[in-house]
């Protein structure tokens, strides 16, 4: 894949907005007709404290629909009974499933907003049909020089990369960390171990079910070392209490009978699953072309009027625009590689043809 991008700051947008929704006093904030503003707010503020710090210029990343693939796959996939019920129960609520409930319709509501808000600043929004938020950012990352994806959704980890060709960090937020290869080997984190435990533990958010009855984040990467171990000495997992004990002598873990639970299928669709270098088989050049045509056409393009409507209607009088403004003003040197050099110790015109906007 070419290198189209140099350097993107790249958001997570479900995980910023869900973030700003869980705070209290975002999820309080309303205009003056009682709709709820803060998820909007919240996010416009994450973007301009990440992309005042760092000089990689913003694209925000939401879901378009679920991975077609997986759900070949696996076609319960995110599909968790709870939702289900709460979407489809005709019985009255509870306290905390019509908080839940209210938080999914504001989610959507706002993401909805954001859609149209963030392009008016020329930040672009990725949302593709069919595609979820973490495959589009793990092809972004791909397709760019150097990259930092904000983002505390553990998964996004498998992104970290630092080769003469790109470079990826995570900018874990709520931790405020970065996840790089140096914090990878600080840690002693092998990506595909990473990975296969997770495979071992599942995902009950994605109603991904476990590997391993009674095998947690603890006891996971023995049971994949002794998995490994098994399959070079005897071709398969062990099937009973001697077995096990022999291939766990051999691994040097302790033995634990919660070890015999393992079910290998299982583990192997949840691979398929969760590990994000499988979407390298579901990458067309036709999505190559949507991320290319959607971040070009939208980053040097700021629409003043439109920005000013949906802020007034949303009653948020507290965000200051032009701060936004001068940032993506100025970043946007960064996001076309053969732009770059020609940017470099040249003034930005661009700022004095926008002038003042408000």
């Amino acid at each position: 894949m070419n290198l189209v991008f140099n350097r993107l700051l790249i958001f997570d947008g479900s995980h910023c907005l869900h973030r700003s929704l869980c705070e209290p006093h975002l999820w309080e904030m309303k205009n003056i007709r009682g709709e709820r503003t803060g998820g909007v707010y919240g996010t416009l503020q994450t973007i301009l404290k990440e992309s005042s710090t760092y000089n990689y210029f913003p694209v925000v990343v939401f879901d378009g629909h679920l991975s077609q693939r997986r759900l070949e796959i696996f076609p319960n996939y995110k599909k968790t009974l709870d939702k289900q019920l709460l979407l489809e129960s005709n019985e009255p609520l509870n306290e905390q499933q019509q908080l839940e409930l209210e938080h999914r319709r504001e989610y959507n509501t706002q993401r909805e907003i954001l859609k149209k808000l963030l392009p008016a600043f020329g930040i672009p929004v990725l949302h593709f049909s069919d595609w979820e938020g973490d495959d589009i950012i793990y092809v972004l990352t791909k397709m760019c020089k150097d990259s930092i994806v904000v983002s505390d959704d553990k998964d996004l980890i498998q992104l970290v990369a630092d080769t003469f060709e790109r470079r990826c960090r995570i900018r874990r937020g709520m931790r405020d960390e970065f996840v790089d290869t140096k914090y990878l080997n600080e840690h002693n984190i092998d990506l595909n171990s990473f990975v296969a435990c997770k495979a071992i533990i599942g995902d009950p958010s994605d109603n991904i079910p476990s590997a391993c009855f009674k095998v947690g984040e603890k006891t996971a990467p023995d049971l994949y070392k002794l998995y490994q171990v098994s399959m070079q000495t005897i071709n398969s997992f062990p099937k009973d209490e001697k077995e096990l004990e022999k291939e766990c002598k051999l691994a040097n873990i302790s033995k634990r009978k919660a070890y015999l639970n393992f079910n290998e299928n299982q583990f192997l669709q949840n691979i398929l699953l969760m590990d994000l270098k499988l979407v390298d088989n579901d990458i067309t050049e036709n999505l190559i072309q949507k991320i290319q045509s959607e971040i070009l056409s939208t980053y040097n393009i700021i629409e003043g009027d439109l920005i000013q409507t949906i802020l007034n209607e949303l009653d948020i009088k507290s965000f200051i625009i032009n701060n936004l403004l001068d940032n993506i003003t100025n970043l946007s040197k960064y996001v076309k590689i053969e732009d770059y050099e020609k940017y470099i110790d040249t003034p930005d015109i661009k700022q004095k043809k926008l002038g003042k906007l408000f």
